[in-house]
């Protein structure tokens, strides 16, 4: 996890600096002590196939989103659900006492094992 991204580059003929940079806004925790840490927290990227201050924006809004999504991986096997697949949104309620999160599935496969219809899930948080 990462509250801010920095994608930087040097134009070759210039010398100038191109950079893009990216904040988080994702609440950490209901105190304040993760935030005080995860201030911090940045992530600089030298990219040299960046050739514009847009593009090392994008670049860097991009890695942001990745990074702070593969915080919160989830696999999961659970009886066959047919209606589970890629691209969809589910909620997730009283697996643990606060855990009530939505999660994007990112890869669906349901399978017949042992006799019985089962679905296998990979999803992410979809949001802090």
């Amino acid at each position: 996890m990462v509250s801010s991204v920095e994608v930087k580059n040097t134009n070759a003929d210039t010398g100038e600096l191109i950079e893009g940079k990216a904040k988080s806004s994702a609440s950490y925790s209901d105190g304040s002590s993760a935030s005080r840490v995860m201030k911090s927290a940045n992530k600089v990227f030298l990219d040299s196939t960046v050739y514009s201050q847009e593009e090392a924006q994008r670049r860097a809004e991009a890695k942001l989103e990745d990074l702070n999504w593969k915080f919160g991986l989830a696999n999961i096997h659970c009886v066959g659900i047919p209606e589970l697949i890629p691209g969809r949104f589910v909620l997730v309620k009283n697996l643990f006492d606060d855990l009530d999160k939505k999660f994007y599935l990112t890869n669906v496969t349901h399978v017949i094992e042992k006799g019985k219809f089962v679905t296998h899930v990979k999803a992410r948080l979809s949001s802090l």
